[in-house]
């Protein structure tokens, strides 16, 4: 008896929702940009980017995690590359360079 594969979605069919709230998520990233821009940077401000932008990047590899999980066997590399965000969202954290912890968590979004 064989089992029926595990329905997949076709990215290019984004219900519309699902891309209205992701465009949503990019909303602190441009203000605390905007208000860093026009009034100064603080640690406050600093911290509030940072910890966002590494709750994201966490939360991308979640997604990966996710997706990985909805494969019968899911290698090595996939589950790997899904904690890989996390990991290097948590080690952006622990710099204490504000600029160190944006170029780590940039790095990390882009290789996401």
């Amino acid at each position: 008896m064989t089992e029926a594969p595990i329905a997949r979605h076709d990215p290019i069919l984004t219900p519309s929702a699902a891309l209205l709230f992701g465009f949503t998520g990019t909303v602190p990233f441009l203000v605390l940009t905007g208000i860093i821009a026009v009034a100064g940077s603080s640690t406050w401000l600093e911290n509030a980017f940072t910890f966002y932008s590494a709750l994201i990047l966490s939360f991308l590899g979640g997604i990966r995690w996710g997706d990985a999980g909805t494969t019968k066997d899911p290698g090595h590399r996939d589950l790997t590359l899904s904690i890989l965000p996390s990991l290097l969202a948590w080690a952006a954290l622990m710099l204490d360079d504000f600029y160190l912890q944006l170029a780590v968590l940039m790095l990390g979004h882009l290789l996401t």
